[in-house]
C-alpha cells in the first residue's frame, strides 16, 4: 500500500522513508518525536466539583502509563506514533484483547495497512503481510490515529504534499557533495577561439 509519489520536478523520487536521509526532515520529526515521548500518558478519574486524580488502579493505567505491549516502553510508542504521522499521516496499532479487556496495542506499519468499507458502509482495515497475503482487521480492533485528514479517517502524507521541497533540499544536498567530492572544480571547461582581453 505504500505510495508511489511521482518523480519531483528536481528529479529525486521522494517517499515517506527516504525523506528522513534529509536532515531537515529528520531533525524536525526527531524534535516532535522526543517531545511527545517525554510527557507521561496518564488516565483520570472525575471527582465530585472539578477535581481528578490519576486512575492508578484503571487496568488501562499500565498499558498506556508504562508500556503498550511487552516489545516496548511507553515512550518509544509515542515516538513512533509522531513519526508515523509525520511521515505517512497516519499510525495503527492493532488491539489484543484477553477476555474482552485491551491487554496490548501493537504497531503496524502505516504502509502494510489500509482502510476500508464494505458495502454496507462498515469500516475495515486490510493488513498486508510479509508473504504477500492479506488479513482483515474489525475497526473495533484497530486503534488508528490519523493527522490532517480530508474525510475523516485517511490521515494526509505530510511528505507527498510536500515532496517537491523535499526533493529540491535532496538534490541539493547530492549536489553540493558531489562538487566538494570533486575537490570543488567545475566538471566544465570554457574555451574561448581568440585571445581574451580588458572588453571580452
Amino acid at each position: 500500500f505504500t505510495e508511489i509519489f511521482p518523480p519531483t520536478t528536481s528529479g529525486v523520487t521522494v517517499s515517506e522513508e527516504n525523506a528522513l536521509q534529509y536532515a531537515a526532515v529528520y531533525s524536525a520529526i526527531r524534535v516532535l518525536a522526543d517531545t511527545v515521548a517525554a510527557i507521561p500518558l496518564n488516565i483520570y478519574r472525575s471527582l465530585p466539583g472539578d477535581a481528578k486524580e490519576r486512575a492508578r488502579t484503571h487496568y488501562l493505567f499500565d498499558l498506556l502509563h508504562r508500556k503498550p505491549n511487552p516489545e516496548m516502553s511507553a515512550a518509544d510508542w509515542q515516538s513512533l506514533i509522531m513519526v508515523n504521522l509525520n511521515t505517512w499521516g497516519n499510525s495503527y496499532h492493532e488491539i489484543e484483547r484477553n477476555a474482552g479487556r485491551v491487554v496490548a496495542l501493537w504497531p503496524r506499519k502505516p504502509n502494510k495497512i489500509k482502510a476500508k468499507r464494505r458495502e454496507g458502509g462498515a469500516l475495515y482495515y486490510e493488513h498486508r503481510l510479509s508473504d504477500g497475503s492479506k488479513r482483515e482487521i474489525p475497526a473495533d480492533r484497530m486503534l488508528h490515529i490519523s493527522g490532517l485528514t480530508l474525510d475523516g479517517i485517511q490521515g494526509l502524507s505530510p511528505i507527498g504534499y510536500h515532496k517537491e521541497a523535499i526533493g529540491l533540499g535532496i538534490a541539493t544536498e547530492r549536489f553540493g557533495a558531489a562538487f566538494f567530492g570533486n575537490g570543488a572544480r567545475p566538471t566544465t571547461i570554457l574555451k574561448h577561439p581568440g585571445e581574451l582581453g580588458p572588453q571580452s
